[in-house]
């Protein structure tokens, strides 16, 4: 595995967790 795979992984992970947020929260608001 590379650096920047890993780096890639990490943003991908942390992007994906704050749609999960914003979806969230918009269902909880709804």
């Amino acid at each position: 595995m590379t650096r920047r795979f890993k780096n890639y992984l990490l943003v991908f992970s942390i992007s994906l967790a704050m749609w999960a947020l914003v979806i969230g929260f918009i269902f909880y608001m709804w």
